[in-house]
């Protein structure tokens, strides 16, 4: 159809009765197979290849990398001496990828060996253009040059596809996860080891105000979840649209306007619900003393008078 006839029948010219003619049973066939491709890819095939990952491909790779740790641990590093492990030293970029992909990929190979070993007790083929076929089929290329001939096959190649596309699926999802980690991880190791400067303060103290511009500042600096909250999210971590509906809700539920949330605030609230005390705007009185190292419980350290 050229571009003067599109227009016409646009604009509800009748060009040709054949261009309004139902669909043929061919047609109509095409459509129905084409509804039932999407659906199969999004609903059906999604799901297999979930159960197919989280009761097989999971449990294996998760051992082989279990297991490859054991043999090459990582370097454990104290940040500041206490004895316990702040974080694992990252490895060389080929070992790390190595160490995370090499079972998934050997169980890749080992599943076309085997699936190739099957094919030839249902095809008359060679075990080299079993394995061909194999590996063209788990790469979705699909040449098309080898034809199953038995029903035997058929059924097989059903089990070898849904397993090899979800194999095909998990390793390249697995890669991109594996970049996306390590670029985090490299980032949160580049600023745990940085030493505080005067740029680092001003850039913390900003996210800090930002967070909570309304409080006024004892001039001491970041309190210590501050601190933590402002790391996260400069190392996009967190992300700023996600710890600032948080913090309204913190503010929501404070009716006391202690800057805390406790006993007090429910008693309010069930009470006198409505009703909502002026916000104390300093913000030392919303920090907390805290007596023993990490992991123990904070304890409130009374001041002397």
């Amino acid at each position: 159809m050229d571009v003067h006839r599109f227009c016409l029948l646009l604009h509800g010219h009748d060009v040709d009765r054949r261009l309004r003619r139902p669909l043929s049973d061919d047609a109509r066939h095409k459509v129905f197979t084409f509804v039932w491709i999407i659906i199969g890819i999004v609903v059906v095939f999604s799901a297999l290849a979930s159960t197919i990952d989280s009761i097989i491909i999971h449990p294996i790779t998760k051992g082989g990398r279990n297991l490859i740790s054991k043999v090459f641990p990582q370097t454990p590093v104290d940040l500041n001496g206490d004895g316990t492990v702040d974080y694992m030293a990252p490895r060389a970029a080929w070992i790390y990828y190595l160490k995370n992909l090499a079972p998934l990929f050997t169980l890749v190979i080992v599943v076309q060996l085997a699936c190739a070993g099957i094919f030839l007790a249902f095809e008359d083929w060679n075990y080299g253009d079993a394995v061909w076929h194999c590996l063209v089929t788990a790469t979705t290329v699909g040449y098309g040059d080898m034809s199953i001939a038995t029903d035997g096959g058929k059924w097989w190649a059903i089990f070898h596809i849904i397993t090899s596309v979800s194999l095909l699926g998990d390793l390249i999802s697995t890669v991109e996860e594996l970049r996306g980690d390590r670029k985090e991880l490299l980032a949160k190791v580049e600023q745990l080891n940085r030493t505080l400067d005067k740029a680092l303060l001003e850039q913390l103290m900003a996210c800090a105000i930002k967070m909570r511009p309304d409080l006024e500042r004892d001039g001491l600096g970041l309190t210590e979840l501050e601190f933590v909250l402002a790391m996260l999210i400069e190392l996009e971590i967190v992300e700023w649209g996600k710890v600032l509906p948080f913090i309204a809700k913190f503010r929501s539920l404070d009716v006391d306007g202690t800057g805390r949330l406790g006993q007090a605030d429910l008693d309010m609230s069930v009470n006198s619900p409505g009703v909502r005390k002026a916000p104390n705007l300093n913000v030392s009185s919303r920090s907390l003393s805290y007596k023993g190292g990490l992991g123990k419980s904070a304890k409130v350290v009374p001041t002397s008078s």
